[in-house]
């Protein structure tokens, strides 16, 4: 048997004495005083005999509970104490260290009234990390927003209302995280208490991705023929868009085709209008939109006036955080008019959504002909759509067919692929991986270059040239089908991170991307 000290670190049972919480296990163990409580849904966990060695070894009683008696139980013997202020701070700071250690990209702190579960996204999934009481989920929030966030709309933290700041002392901040961008909202209380949560993005420095641009986008994930079409948008002028769902990797190419760009023609002015910026881009002049605060026509007001002022820099290349507001879609074309060559964000469903999207902006200002204006060729140079899919620990992976599904999955998947035995799947998870089976994530992009003749036929009927382009280009589905086929993604990731089932879809090897 391990050591009490060792079996405490393994099931993750440190620090106050009634909070233990190993993160397979999150929320449904704790240990209060002479007791582990534990949760009957643990029973058919395959370790949870861990958690009897622990009981054993510390000379603890262990007490299985349903999951209503559970919640119960835990609320009753939660502490009710405040942690001393300094305590609290080191108990953040380790919070950011294991979220680092962890490559989490999100910290989720949810206050129900009655407890505070801490969750960490990590390469896409939500993982329970830690369950807390709902004391001392309030105080970490109210610390977070009072004590350690900077550029923040109000003074003072009250769960009641929406909040937005940021974190960037880098005395708290582990590793290359750069900055700690924070949002808390009010949400339905499980008591008579308020209760919110607060989401915490950790912006990194930097992805692995080095070199010259056309390195950075392979690293990313482009396929070739995308790798040289981003290379023939980079010399381009006009409005090259990306677009993609919160969290799948936008700015990160943004920031990479930046500094891929600075470094090939180091000649040219660059300037960014960001709110607010998430990374540092080497060689870019960066100008942050003071929106920190105020209604949401005031924000918008500010960051058309962050925008007419990068204009007015004499840039040769400009860069939009993500057009949010029609005034900024104005501006962005206006730019791209007087030629500029401007790249921006922007959330659609597909790069053609894109056209479709902005054309809603614009008609929100009352542009009668915003299609005419928008599929102009001088104006319109580049559609980029994006998804990020976790990519397979080449340490733990395993083969489909000697880690068999189950056979309705099984089934599915011998429809959309010719041949199950090039196919992969997470395997238990290693080291090397920290048991998820998923080592980084990758892109699977449809990129779009837009010429006189799409132009045309956008303008007759955009539907019709999305199914041809599709059907000869592929779309970001494709290129993730085209990597799993490869070894590189388990097609049960493909379908949880388009949110479809593959059961009726073929893979084509024969399209263009």
């Amino acid at each position: 048997m391990e050591g009490e000290k060792a079996l405490r670190e393994r099931l993750g049972l440190f620090g106050e004495e009634y909070v233990g919480f190993d993160q397979v296990y999150s929320g449904k163990v704790f240990v209060a005083g002479d007791t582990v409580h534990v949760s009957s849904e643990l029973l058919l966990e395959p370790n949870c005999g861990a958690i009897v060695g622990y009981a054993w070894q510390a000379g603890k009683k262990l007490l299985w509970h349903s999951p209503p008696e559970f919640a119960e139980t835990y609320s009753r013997f939660a502490t009710i104490s405040r942690m001393d202020e300094n305590a609290l701070q080191r108990k953040v700071v380790a919070l950011f260290g294991q979220a680092y250690q962890m490559h989490a990209q999100d910290i989720h702190i949810i206050h129900t009234g009655t407890a505070t579960r801490i969750l960490f996204r990590v390469l896409g999934d939500m993982l329970p990390y830690a369950l807390w009481d709902a004391e001392t989920g309030e105080q970490t929030m109210a610390l977070l927003y009072n004590y350690f966030a900077q550029e923040t709309g109000s003074s003072v933290f009250t769960p009641y209302e929406r909040l937005d700041g940021r974190i960037v002392n880098p005395r708290v901040l582990p590793g290359s995280v750069r900055a700690i961008r924070l949002h808390s909202e009010p949400i339905q209380s499980q008591s008579d208490k308020p209760s919110c949560f607060m989401t915490l993005r950790l912006l990194y420095d930097a992805t692995s991705a080095k070199g010259s641009l056309g390195e950075r986008i392979a690293q990313l994930g482009m396929t070739s023929y995308q790798q040289g079409l981003i290379l023939g948008l980079a010399q381009s002028q006009g409005l090259i868009v990306i677009s993609g769902a919160t969290g799948h990797g936008k700015s990160t190419v943004l920031k990479h085709v930046f500094e891929g760009m600075v470094k090939a023609m180091p000649e040219k002015a660059y300037v960014s209008v960001e709110d607010p910026p998430e990374f540092v881009i080497e060689g870019v002049r960066q100008i942050q939109v003071d929106s920190s605060e105020g209604a949401s026509h005031l924000r918008q007001e500010r960051y058309r006036d962050a925008l007419a002022g990068a204009l007015r820099s004499d840039p040769d290349v400009l860069m939009i955080g993500e057009i949010r507001y029609p005034e900024a879609c104005e501006l962005a074309l206006s730019a791209a008019q007087t030629g500029h060559a401007v790249w921006a964000t922007l959330h659609a469903n597909d790069s053609f959504g894109i056209v479709q999207r902005m054309e809603g902006l614009l008609a929100a200002r009352g542009e009668r002909q915003a299609r005419q204006r928008l599929c102009d060729p001088l104006i319109l140079s580049g559609l980029i759509h994006q998804r990020l899919v976790p990519v397979l620990c080449e340490q733990c992976k395993e083969p489909l067919l000697t880690h068999p599904l189950d056979a309705k999955t099984m089934a599915r998947f011998a429809k959309t692929f010719p041949d199950l035995a090039s196919l992969c799947v997470r395997g238990k998870g290693c080291a090397m991986c920290h048991g998820q089976g998923v080592s980084a994530m990758t892109l699977c992009a449809e990129v779009v270059p837009v010429d006189s003749a799409l132009c045309a036929a956008m303008l007759h009927d955009i539907q019709d040239v999305r199914t041809q382009w599709h059907k000869q280009y592929g779309t970001c589905l494709d290129v993730a089908l085209s990597k799993a086929v490869k070894g590189i993604l388990d097609p049960r990731d493909i379908e949880k991170r388009f949110g479809l089932s593959l059961e009726n879809i073929k893979y084509d090897s024969s399209k263009i991307f």
